[in-house]
């Protein structure tokens, strides 16, 4: 690889690649080489295409084109004496003879630069398919759409036609169940936890195993269950008895009763969501009629039982119903696949991902494609794309097919760096660079000066990848070539005391980690201490851009680079405690803000201003100006209530009519609301971030003429994939002296004096169902969706581990390549630091494969001594470039104290007014008919404004003592125990041992609840998983017997609350409130699980009774749960339970299947205690009779 000194220096070729590193003068080069293309070639700028991926990048590179004509035509004109390198040579070279003929060219192209081809990739495609409609069979008034609606309804129609055709089929029931597995609703089916990443993966191959014929597999192992299930019903004693009398070794009295449960639970399994189940086995005839396994004491064996037959015959199809899962998961994505083309077809929309599929399959057409390869190459004799690491498959065979591999009249240069792609989560792809660099002329060319960093730094960075001599980077293309410093002047830009310090620092907290939680505690306050520690040192200077002076460093030159929004919440707030402020840099998608969740609140509640749950959502949005007080009062002030139902439908008239904008303004400008949001913290960020969202939905509700649930629909996309957009939460003035914080994916392309990383110990886990990776032999993008361990499916595993480290390791490269003058890495060595990035570029690329299995030990084959080896080395060889310096001491943290004024003006002011807000009312949600007057469409979390009051920053009850008893109360606080319960990651049948520090670090801070209240939920959590609840044991409860946040819904007659209550009380009661249902019955129940046959109902209840363990006795409970009306909540549930039930086990009985209700008052349960445990189990005659008179049978 050649290096370039000159933009000069390159000869044209038809296919070249120029890598260039960060910092070295990428846009310069583009800039420089498009100048010459002109004046060489002899080309108008509309035979130049320019091609880069974002439209922010295209504006930026089309100014700076722009701009050198300018500098370049005023250099022809009246000569050059400046320092300029290029202008300096374009003065040499086109100054002298032809300079006439080249200043016209240059003339000519600014007039004409309006018709410069400069685009985005999805731009230039949506141009050719546009002009050239005749070739590419597509409408000449095609729509570009940004919200892929037809996906959607492909998969709508796939899903109703799936129903259809297996809902009354033998096997059909466990094929939907397999489908459901997949996604519970077609959104579901298409979204992130379901087949998004296949539909993402457009080019990719798809490999699986996959049976032939699923259907029939499917009949087999439905038919195989039903027959085990029949035998089992009426052979069930006598399996167990032959199995206890046997010699058979393990097969006590206490097993065997173990794994007959297990039985119980999978034959009797309503959703199916396990094929098997680890007990299995023991019931094989194979296993228990194999002589080899009786004891020597008894050589009896079991008798010969058809159930034994039918259970090794039901495992011998296991390894078949896994394909043909797998063969599901192909054929539903290929089908729907296959409905959104013929719908995008008959549309005449596409999507900008349609563009290039579409332009890429036009062009390989031998006919067609031929002709339109010629005039596009005629039209466009040489490109030039930017951020080439960024490409995808598809998007260089748009190239490849355009642009051939040899001759003199035209050329394809492709300039990026491979050590800088990190976007493979939205699709870009490296190997595609690999391949173009493979294809492409063997003389490649590289940028080597580096125009950012100091010398010192960039030496420091160069020492670090090249530690090992391997190849740091994982992947055997990407060679690592140090660069030299384009600015050595820069050097003296940046002082710190009056000796110089090495300007990549390394900041080390030694031992192990196990707990990745505790790893990120001490990262973030460790993270606030280098902050301070560098703002509160007088000797630090840096030059100021404005006066070309030093000054003191301040709070804007520093950057915190981060993986994940969690980091920067956390950081942001812990900077804030020590009174420095700072933003989250203008990377962030502004779709991925707060004020992204309000405005989509507003637009569905003014679409649906009769649903109360939308409209609550709506006015603790904070745009309607209301609280949380108000809220409550709606409920029983009807006027009120009617004034915003009035409101909302105006708004939605307005939207109708004319638009989404107008509409919004008249909402915000109503009832001084405006003035009242100028009033909140970050008034002007909040303004301009509303302003931006607001602007770019108008603009699209345009563009595309979307009606407004079109316009909602592409706001909510928008929302759950922030990255796919350009639109950019804005940098405002008020925020450029402090300190930024940016995820590493967000600072690509930007640079900062100061750059702190405190992420680069923690790896990243693989958890998805589909495995991305390239195959070795041809570097194509393959994704696995093997659901039996197959070979593929283990390569598949491996691979993909390894390439996501190679990723990781990319993302360290850009993360401390951003900094000018001094980075500072913050490091805890945790069990798996040596996958991540960092860990991983430190060892080379042998010792990483050898290790992937490995876990980094004290004494064990890798220690933190093996791990940190080579940078302490480096740290010794180049102590004025690498310092290892250990963990700055946090308890008692200095505040930081500048800010740029003597401390004396600046005077605290007193705060006077209520330090909590109470909610004027309890606002119950279980079910209208206790009076409460809650939305039934709300799970009960003790109140409903729990779900939302977090965002809004509702205040949390001041805390007395670290005890669950003072434990914050209110529905925020009662929201966060039941989001842990119901957390996808908590699990009762491991919650004795497992330590849930992490969950409940990620739940509590996500609820303002700070991490001291981490070990008294730990401790809770045991408690209530400990309790004695009679026959249940949830400390036994696997996930699959377990029935999460249940949502039902039933017909019922207008029956009267008291009479439900007089029902239940069998006596006559007064009811809270007046209030009727009507039609039906609905409502969300907190868990059901199952054992040893039975099923039953549990509800969390965080209510606060008292500071003792007595305030929470059977008669402080009993009064409790007929006070708040939870004993009709409870046998409301029952019913529910029973209808359930009813229509999913055959031979339902309520006696034999139903255990009863139990609520748990989480305060005060202990272990192995019934204590603050309200357990019941009504008559089956009293259900009965309850639900006889919600169905109108019975007036009670």
């Amino acid at each position: 690889m050649k290096r370039l000194e000159s933009v000069f220096d390159l000869n044209w070729k038809p296919r070249l690649v120029v890598e260039a590193s960060a910092g070295t003068g990428k846009t310069y080069t583009i800039v420089g080489l498009y100048i010459r293309l002109l004046l060489e070639k002899k080309l108008s700028v509309d035979q130049i295409l320019v091609m880069t991926f974002t439209n922010k990048a295209t504006s930026e590179l089309r100014g700076r084109i722009q701009n050198r004509l300018q500098e370049c035509t005023d250099v022809l004109k009246s000569g050059y004496e400046g320092d300029d390198v290029f202008l300096k040579e374009c003065s040499n070279r086109y100054g002298g003879a032809g300079k006439s003929e080249h200043l016209g060219l240059l003339i000519n192209a600014i007039r004409n630069f309006d018709e410069s081809r400069i685009f985005t990739i999805h731009g230039f495609c949506q141009r050719v398919l546009s002009e050239e409609a005749l070739y590419a069979g597509v409408p000449f008034d095609m729509d570009i759409i940004q919200h892929d609606t037809l996906l959607l309804e492909a998969a709508e129609d796939y899903w109703r036609d799936f129903v259809d055709r297996n809902g009354e089929s033998v096997g059909g029931e466990l094929e939907i169940a397999k489908l459901m597995k997949l996604g519970k609703s077609p959104r579901e089916l298409i979204g992130r936890d379901g087949l998004l990443t296949l539909f993402r993966s457009a080019g990719a191959r798809i490999e699986g195993d996959l049976h032939p014929d699923p259907s029939s597999i499917f009949e087999k192992a439905w038919t195989l269950r039903k027959n085990m299930r029949e035998e089992w019903s009426e052979n069930r004693e006598k399996v167990r008895a032959e199995l206890l009398v046997s010699g058979l070794s393990g097969y006590t009295e206490r097993n065997v009763t173990g794994r007959v449960r297990k039985m119980d639970d999978f034959l009797h399994d309503p959703k199916l969501k396990k094929d098997s189940f680890d007990q299995l086995k023991y019931f094989l005839a194979e296993t228990v009629y194999d002589e080899s396994n009786l004891t020597q004491k008894s050589r009896r064996l079991p008798e010969k039982l058809r159930f034994f037959d039918l259970c090794s015959e039901y495992n011998a199809l296991l390894d078949d119903l896994k394909r043909a899962e797998t063969a599901l998961i192909y054929n539903t994505w290929k089908d729907i696949v296959e409905r959104r083309e013929e719908k995008s077809s008959q549309s005449g929309s596409m999507t900008y991902d349609d563009l290039l599929i579409r332009l890429s399959d036009v062009l390989k057409d031998e006919t067609v494609g031929l002709q339109l390869r010629r005039k596009l190459l005629q039209s466009y004799p040489f490109a030039l794309v930017d951020e080439f690491q960024d490409t995808d498959g598809i998007q260089y065979e748009i190239f490849n097919s355009i642009y051939p591999k040899e001759g003199e009249k035209s050329g394809l240069l492709m300039i990026g760096d491979p050590k800088q792609a990190i976007y493979a989560f939205r699709g870009a792809d490296v190997y595609t660079y690999f391949r173009a660099k493979k294809e492409g002329d063997p003389e490649t060319w590289s940028l080597g000066k580096n125009f950012r960093s100091t010398p010192g730094l960039i030496n420091a960075v160069n020492r670090l990848f090249d530690a090992t001599g391997a190849k740091p980077f994982l992947e055997a293309e990407i060679d690592f070539k140090p660069t030299e410093a384009g600015l050595p002047e820069r050097e003296n830009e940046y002082r710190t005391g009056s000796a110089p310090t090495a300007p990549f620092r390394f900041i080390l907290k030694k031992g192990i980690e196990k707990n990745k939680n505790s790893a990120r505690h001490d990262i973030y306050n460790q993270t606030v201490a280098q902050v301070i520690d560098i703002l509160n040192d007088d000797s630090n200077r840096i030059l100021d851009d404005k006066t070309n002076g030093m000054r003191r460093v301040e709070a804007g030159d520093i950057a915190v680079l981060i993986n994940s929004h969690r980091d920067a919440m956390h950081i942001k707030e812990q900077l804030k405690e020590v009174g420095i402020d700072s933003v989250t840099y203008s990377q962030q998608k502004v779709f991925d803000t707060f004020e992204a969740f309000r405005v989509e609140m507003v637009m569905n509640a003014i679409l649906n201003p009769f649903d109360r749950t939308a409209v609550n959502n709506a006015l603790l949005s904070g745009l309607f100006g209301s609280d949380l007080r108000r809220l409550a009062k709606l409920s029983d002030d009807d006027e009120a209530h009617q004034g915003i139902l009035n409101e909302l439908q105006d708004l939605h008239e307005i939207w109708k009519k004319r638009g989404f904008m107008p509409a919004f303004r008249k909402l915000i400008r109503n009832d001084g609301r405006m003035e009242q949001i100028a009033s909140w913290k970050d008034a002007e960020r909040i303004f301009m971030n509303l302003h931006q969202l607001v602007d770019h939905a108008a603009m699209v509700e345009t563009q595309q003429n979307l009606d407004p649930v079109s316009l909602h629909m592409w706001f909510i996309d928008e929302m759950m994939n922030p990255d796919k957009s350009d639109e950019q939460s804005l940098l405002l003035e008020s925020d450029r002296n402090l300190v930024k914080i940016s995820t590493i994916h967000g600072s690509k392309g930007l640079e900062f004096p100061i750059v702190i990383c405190p992420d680069l110990w923690e790896g990243k886990d693989l958890k998805d169902q589909f495995i991305r990776y390239h195959k070795k032999d041809s570097g194509r993008l393959t994704l696995n969706i093997d659901c039996l361990e197959t070979e593929d499916r283990e390569t598949a595993k491996r691979e993909g581990k390894i390439e996501s480290i190679a990723e990781e390791i990319r993302k360290v490269y850009v993360a401390l390549t951003r900094a000018k003058y001094e980075c500072r890495v913050i490091w805890v060595t945790h069990q798996k630091s040596h996958l991540s990035g960092l860990g991983a570029a430190l060892q080379g690329k042998e010792p990483v494969l050898d290790r992937l299995d490995t876990k980094i030990k004290e004494g064990g084959l890798l220690d933190e001594e093996t791990l940190l080896s080579p940078l302490m080395r480096l740290a010794d060889e180049y102590p004025h470039l690498i310092a290892v310096e250990s963990f700055i001491e946090t308890k008692g943290m200095v505040q930081y104290s500048y800010s740029g004024m003597p401390l004396e003006t600046l005077q605290k002011r007193s705060y006077n007014g209520r330090s909590v807000i109470e909610v004027g009312q309890r606002v119950e949600s279980f079910s209208s008919l206790a009076g409460h007057h809650s939305d039934t469409s709300e799970p009960d979390y003790d109140q409903v404004t729990g779900r939302y009051a977090d965002l809004l920053g509702t205040p949390v009850t001041a805390l007395q003592e670290l005890t669950i008893f003072g434990f914050p109360k209110g529905p925020v606080a009662g929201t966060a125990i039941h989001k842990i319960f119901e957390h996808s990651d908590f699990r009762f049948d491991t919650a004795m041992k497992a330590d849930h520090s992490e969950l409940i670090h990620q739940v509590l801070g996500s609820y303002g609840i700070g991490d001291e209240w981490i070990p008294v939920v730990q401790t809770m959590i045991r408690d209530v998983t400990g309790a004695a609840l009679g026959e249940l044991d949830l400390s036994k409860i696997e996930p699959e017997d377990e029935l999460r946040e249940m949502e039902f819904h039933f017909p019922i007659s207008k029956p009267k609350a008291e009479n439900l209550y007089r029902i239940i009380r069998n006596k006559d009661y007064k009811p809270i409130g007046s209030s009727n249902l009507n039609h039906f019955l609905t409502g969300f129940i907190d868990l059901i699980v199952r054992q040893n046959g039975k099923y039953y109902v549990l509800d969390y209840k965080s209510n606060y009774l008292g500071d003792m363990p007595e305030d929470y006795s059977s008669g402080a409970l009993e009064a409790e749960m007929q006070a708040a009306g939870y004993d009709l909540q409870y046998h409301l549930y029952m019913v529910a339970l029973k209808k359930y039930l009813q229509r999913r086990i055959p031979g339902f009985s309520y006696n034999e299947h139903v255990g009863g209700a139990c609520y748990l008052f989480v305060r005060g349960m202990q272990k192995q205690s019934s204590h603050s445990v309200y357990f019941d189990r009504p008559d089956e005659e009293l259900i009965v009779k309850l639900e006889e008179n919600l169905e109108g049978r019975s007036d009670g």
